[in-house]
C-alpha cells in the first residue's frame, strides 16, 4: 500500500469512528431526553391537568396541542406545531427569573414560535376565561399563518394580480 493511500485510509477510519461515537452521543441525548419526557408528564400540576383536558385530542378548535414536549434547549408545557404557538404556564415565581425568560422568549420566537402564558392560579380559578383567551390567541395565530404564507406566494409570484389577491394583501398587517 503506498503512504498515501495509508494515510487516507486511516483519516476515513478516524472519521468513521468519530461518526459512530457522535450518533451514538445523540441516541444517548435522546433518550435522556425521553426519560426526562416522562418524568415531566408524570409530575404534572393541577394546572397542567385542568388545562390538558380542555385542549387535547384536537377537541380545542381543531388543534392538536402536544404536552411536555422538548424544544431545544428548552422544555415546554404545551405545543401546537400548526400553529408554532407555546403554551407556558407559571407560577408566582415567574418575576423572579426576568432574565432567563426572556432569553427563553427569544429564543422560541426565534424558531417561529408565539408564546401565550398563562398563571396556574388564573387556570384554577379562570379556567374559561383562559380557555377563551386562548381560543382568541388561536384565531389571531391563523390569520397570522395565513397571511404570511399569502405573502410569500404573492412575493414569490405564484399569485397573479386578481383584484381579491390585492385586497387580501392590504388587509394584511404585512403590507402596512
Amino acid at each position: 500500500m503506498h503512504l498515501d493511500d495509508k494515510h487516507l485510509n486511516d483519516k476515513h477510519l478516524n472519521q468513521k469512528h468519530l461518526n459512530d461515537k457522535q450518533l451514538n452521543d445523540k441516541r444517548a441525548d435522546e433518550k435522556q431526553a425521553d426519560q426526562n419526557e416522562t418524568i415531566w408528564r408524570r409530575n404534572a400540576s393541577a394546572a397542567e391537568t385542568l388545562l390538558l383536558r380542555e385542549i387535547s385530542k384536537r377537541q380545542f378548535n381543531g388543534y392538536k396541542f402536544r404536552r411536555q414536549v422538548c424544544s431545544e434547549p428548552f422544555a415546554v408545557e404545551f405545543v401546537c406545531n400548526e400553529l408554532k404557538l407555546v403554551i407556558e404556564l407559571y407560577s408566582g415565581k415567574y418575576q423572579a427569573c426576568g432574565e432567563a425568560i426572556n432569553y427563553r422568549t427569544r429564543s422560541l420566537q426565534s424558531k417561529g414560535y408565539q408564546i401565550a402564558r398563562f398563571c396556574h392560579n388564573e387556570i384554577l380559578t379562570n379556567l374559561m376565561g383562559v380557555i377563551d383567551s386562548l381560543a382568541v390567541v388561536c384565531r389571531q395565530r391563523k390569520k397570522e399563518i395565513a397571511m404570511s404564507q399569502l405573502a410569500r406566494r404573492y412575493l414569490s409570484g405564484g399569485l397573479g394580480k386578481s383584484v381579491a389577491t390585492q385586497k387580501a394583501l392590504n388587509r394584511s398587517a404585512l403590507f402596512r
